[in-house]
């Protein structure tokens, strides 16, 4: 809904009620991130001509439009998203200008480990569950590379009252969730 999605206790709920498996989560933590740096990374490769600079890019105004959305969620937690997408953006630039026919392959490869991990073993096999994207894509998507960031930072012990809030909205949402 319109109002779920510029409160972060619920954006997080939302996803988070669908990654309770911890192997799920794990895959997750570790797929999501590569999935959105293989994006970006592909986006910049096939760009179009007025879009390649190196502050002006695909990966910029990416970086740009998830930065805004996570600031207004939430300054701080979503000042290190706006870090962690810079600096993706940054290697992904500076990747796909050297990237071969070969890097593009690895790149769409590792999509596809990525995405077959996720929703087959993590959400068919660890969850029993379809994936939240096909409830609703928009927050799926970008919310997923913010819900996992958040989740090794509550991890080490960070952002604790957004923890306790998002864990409380979990409940809520499981009962939803139609398997």
């Amino acid at each position: 809904s319109s109002a779920r999605r510029w409160n972060l206790t619920k954006q997080l709920a939302f996803y988070g009620a669908y990654h309770t498996h911890p192997l799920n989560v794990l895959i997750h933590i570790v797929w999501v991130p590569v999935i959105e740096y293989c994006t970006l990374s592909l986006f910049l490769y096939f760009t179009l001509p007025f879009l390649n600079g190196p502050f002006f890019n695909v990966a910029t105004l990416y970086t740009l439009f998830v930065g805004a959305y996570t600031l207004a969620l939430d300054f701080k937690s979503g000042s290190l998203r706006v870090l962690m997408l810079a600096t993706m953006a940054y290697f992904a630039y500076n990747q796909a200008l050297v990237a071969t026919q070969d890097t593009v392959w690895i790149w769409l490869g590792l999509k596809i480990v990525g995405w077959v991990l996720q929703v087959w073993l993590g959400h068919s096999v660890c969850e029993g569950r379809k994936p939240a994207l096909l409830d609703n894509l928009f927050e799926a998507l970008f919310c997923a590379p913010y819900f996992v960031m958040l989740e090794v930072l509550f991890a080490l012990g960070f952002f604790k009252t957004i923890k306790a809030g998002m864990e409380a909205e979990i409940k809520k949402e499981q009962a939803k969730i139609k398997k």
